[in-house]
């Protein structure tokens, strides 16, 4: 099993690494930027009292959260409100797509089958490998902040960091979970990565549409982005109990019924 971990990784290091290293260059384009907006904060105020509350309350976010006067509450705003949950989402898509969906179109998937383990195994051997590079990518993605900071001469808070890398790989391990079962009942690797993709922009829109509509706001409990509250994270160091329950939960549920799936169903190329 751990031969089938091992190998699972090496055959997505590259796209691995390229995710990883994308996320970094845009933590260091917005770390070397950060100076330079924090000493506009006064004009930044004024720009903010103009613009509409509805624009705060669709990303969840109040007025007073976007302050460049520090680190955390910038790069939140700038980076992990959309370009890093965009760059984890499209990596734990395609990976996990990739774990079974993608063995079978390539007609491999007998040469796994025919090795001395169970189906189970062969299912949480993949699983874990994707786990293991989500923590990789989370890990070098949010972390990177540290020599780049000091080589900005930029101070921070590290613990708040921690706190996102958590919820960064709660997030991730939710939308990856559920690949993997979309992974376990498709026989396609496009087919797998549509369907999971579909259902992350249905619960964009409905979280979108919560902020706007009053009568419409519980449409955000359907949403992941919802639990994602990465300026609670960033800004006071948090995460919300519910938060914890819902990925975990999400990803228990969607882990046992690919699991299930996995191994019922007819694999044959």
């Amino acid at each position: 099993m751990f031969s089938l971990i091992w190998r699972t990784i090496k055959d997505r290091k590259i796209s691995l690494i390229a995710y990883s290293l994308g996320a970094v260059i845009f933590m260091e384009m917005y770390v070397a930027m950060f100076p330079m907006f924090a000493e506009m904060q006064e004009e930044f105020d004024k720009l903010l009292q103009a613009y509409p509350k509805e624009i705060f309350q669709a990303l969840g976010m109040e007025p007073a959260q976007f302050t460049m006067a520090k680190l955390e509450s910038f790069i939140s705003v700038e980076h992990f409100s959309l370009v890093w949950p965009i760059v984890v989402i499209i990596l734990v898509i395609a990976f996990g797509g990739a774990q079974i969906a993608g063995e079978i179109e390539k007609g491999t998937i007998e040469t796994i089958l025919a090795q001395p383990i169970s189906r189970l195994k062969i299912f949480f051997g993949k699983y874990l490998a994707g786990v293991v590079s989500i923590i990789a990518f989370c890990a070098v993605s949010i972390f990177a902040v540290i020599p780049l900071a000091a080589i900005h001469g930029i101070d921070y808070k590290l613990e708040n960091f921690w706190t996102m890398s958590i919820l960064g790989f709660l997030f991730a391990l939710a939308i990856f979970s559920l690949s993997m079962l979309a992974s376990s009942i498709f026989s396609e690797k496009g087919k797998s990565n549509f369907t999971v993709g579909g259902i992350i922009i249905f619960m964009y829109v409905m979280n979108v549409i919560s902020g706007f509509k009053e009568n419409l706001k519980d449409l955000k409990y359907l949403s992941f982005f919802n639990y994602y509250d990465f300026s609670a994270a960033m800004l006071n160091n948090k995460i919300d109990s519910l938060t914890i329950w819902v990925f975990l939960g999400v990803s228990v549920v969607a882990t046992i019924l690919g699991a299930i799936w996995f191994i019922r169903r007819d694999v044959a190329v």
